[in-house]
């Protein structure tokens, strides 16, 4: 009887042996498992001093005007959406801060704020800054790119109700890498530089 305890005892720690260096060669050795992956690169976007431009809702009519006043300068709205068929306009501006060393960019808008959202830049044009819309923003490795009145900018056209000192618009930003960056931009008049 201790006989047939020891066989099975050592037949059962063999099993066991046997199970365990099975499972062991089947895993790969640590040193050639993949790196961990990198967090994305949305999250290494920062977004700073995010702000929108007050603008009354227009039903059907031309807008603040064909011109959008920013600053001393005017930008002229040469997107392919009429202004008139549009309503009035607003912009976003902000500073996107990259902390990685890859750059990014960014590559559309949305908000429900306004029946479209486009990127935009000024470029001056016989002595006349106008707005064109840009396929996307870019965002350079360990920089950053400032969209402020006279650069670039997301433009908020047709907005659904007036944006007054005190709302807030939502916008969300769609990035070149994938990621996404939510932005909220309070409606105000322009800071102080």
């Amino acid at each position: 009887m201790q006989y047939a305890r020891s066989v099975l005892c050592s037949l059962g720690f063999a099993l066991a042996l046997s199970l365990l260096c099975a499972c062991g060669a089947a895993s790969p050795p640590t040193s050639s498992l993949p790196a961990a992956t990198p967090a994305s690169s949305a999250a290494a976007i920062r977004v700073e001093n995010a702000w929108a431009r007050p603008a009354t809702k227009m039903d059907g009519g031309m807008g603040e005007s064909a011109d959008m006043q920013h600053g001393s300068e005017q930008e002229g709205h040469a997107s392919g959406m009429s202004e008139m068929a549009m309503g009035s306009t607003s912009a976003v501006y902000m500073r996107l801060v990259n902390a990685t060393a890859s750059p990014d960019a960014v590559v559309r808008a949305a908000s429900e704020a306004a029946a479209a959202v486009e990127l935009h830049t000024v470029e001056m044009e016989n002595n006349v800054a106008r707005m064109r819309p840009v396929s996307q923003i870019d965002i350079p490795a360990n920089g950053m790119v400032e969209l402020k009145p006279g650069g670039f900018h997301v433009m908020l056209l047709g907005i659904k109700q007036d944006l007054e000192p005190g709302d807030t618009v939502a916008l969300t930003l769609t990035l070149q890498s994938g990621g996404t960056l939510n932005v909220d931009a309070p409606v105000q008049e322009q800071p102080a530089q």
